[in-house]
């Protein structure tokens, strides 16, 4: 990307939106390596099987293929973390109804118990980190970045279907994925 489109019309710097980007990445990933969401909720859990159930939790029930691909995974990777969360009771496999060669995974109830637990811990935690925020910054950060997120799910969507758009400005439309 070019200087140019580094700066946006407003003349903000986009490259200070990748530093606190990379910032809170690097946070929230120290913070769960660190094993204190594990600690917190009492859920002793691989951090590469989170996503697993968070992924579920959007969809209700998936392929696995499909959530590997979601989750940008092989699929013998999905599946070999599907088989663990199996053992554990926190998913089931299914057969689709439509085509019994395919397999679908879902959350057990116990999945959903243990996802609320892991939620509530990240929720304590963002909520200790804007404590000191007014109302009125909650809403507008949360507003904008939802937007942010969204737009940043839809470009990706489309670069990695091929519907190359990247420098053409487009934009989402808001609001954010659950």
């Amino acid at each position: 990307m070019s200087r140019d489109l580094a700066v946006n019309p407003a003349g903000v710097d986009l490259l200070d939106l990748l530093s606190a980007l990379t910032l809170t990445l690097r946070t929230g990933e120290r913070w769960h390596r660190s094993g204190a969401i594990a600690q917190q909720s009492g859920i002793n859990l691989e951090r590469a099987l989170h996503p697993i159930l968070f992924a579920l939790d959007d969809a209700n029930s998936i392929r696995v293929t499909d959530l590997a691909a979601m989750l940008g995974v092989s699929s013998p990777t999905a599946s070999r973390h599907i088989t663990t969360l199996v053992r554990r009771g926190l998913v089931n496999t299914v057969a689709n109804h439509l085509d019994s060669r395919v397999t679908l995974v879902e959350l057990t109830d116990q999945g959903r118990e243990v996802l609320n637990e892991v939620r509530e811990s990240w929720r304590q935690v963002l909520a200790e980190a804007i404590h000191g925020w007014s109302q009125h910054e909650r809403t507008i950060f949360l507003r904008g970045f939802a937007t942010f997120a969204e737009s940043w799910s839809d470009l990706v969507d489309r670069e990695l279907s091929g519907s190359r758009t990247i420098g053409t400005g487009n934009r989402g439309a808001g609001g954010i994925r659950r």
